[in-house]
């Protein structure tokens, strides 16, 4: 997954680790799953590869900025709101609910990312 995340730019290998997670019945609930992997993301294991991309003065530190707030806030307020729909609609619909909307969005964003592409070639 680091390989991945590295040599892309994305945070994907997260995607795939939920859903290889998910498929492998391994954790059995999208709740935890995201949960574990936020606690993943929280520590600072990318520092290994930032190291190399600060050596090659490869790192926009304005928008990095202005990405960890925004992901401090909406981490602070999605998982408020992730742990409520479980309360509310049941563990299994509330999962259910939370996958196919992280499908819906990672779908959207991989038409957008290769039509972009595509039209740089």
């Amino acid at each position: 997954m680091g390989l991945y995340s590295t040599f892309t730019g994305t945070t994907a290998g997260s995607a795939i680790l939920i859903y290889l997670l998910l498929f492998l019945n391994i954790i059995p609930s999208q709740t935890v799953i995201t949960g574990t992997v936020m606690l993943l993301s929280s520590v600072p294991i990318g520092l290994f590869g930032v190291y190399e991309f600060y050596k090659n003065n490869k790192i926009n530190y304005g928008i990095a900025l202005a990405i960890m707030l925004g992901l401090a806030g909406g981490y602070s307020v999605g998982s408020i709101y992730a742990v409520k729909v479980n309360k509310v609609m049941g563990e299994k619909i509330g999962d259910k609910i939370k996958f196919g909307l992280t499908s819906v969005v990672y779908l959207i964003l991989a038409v957008l990312y290769f039509f972009e592409y595509y039209n740089r070639l």
